[in-house]
């Protein structure tokens, strides 16, 4: 991750993240291209960003959703980060 927080443990949720993803949502073809895996990590970062710098998630929390917001960005759908300001690792829409 290029300038946000280079943290072994953020690298590590991101890469997990996307790793997870080609299980939950492989390509086209069976082979993971260098391509997809740098775009699936920028998804990543934009959504670190958005997680950690605007909405100033705590980094457990932010790590806890990255995947599901990465496959929300590769089904295409929606998603926002929710407000509230009470969080539990074992609440809603934390990663299993």
């Amino acid at each position: 991750m290029t300038g946000l927080d280079t943290s072994p443990i953020v690298a590590a949720f991101v890469e997990r993240a996307v790793m997870r993803s080609f299980d939950t949502r492989p390509l086209p073809v069976r082979r993971i291209t260098q391509g997809e895996c740098r775009r699936r990590v920028k998804v990543c970062e934009r959504i670190w960003r958005q997680l950690r710098l605007e909405k100033k998630w705590s980094l457990q929390r932010a790590c806890d959703h990255i995947y599901r917001y990465l496959i929300a960005e590769l089904d295409g759908t929606s998603w926002e980060p929710d407000d509230r300001c009470i969080w539990t690792p074992d609440g809603p829409g934390a990663t299993q």
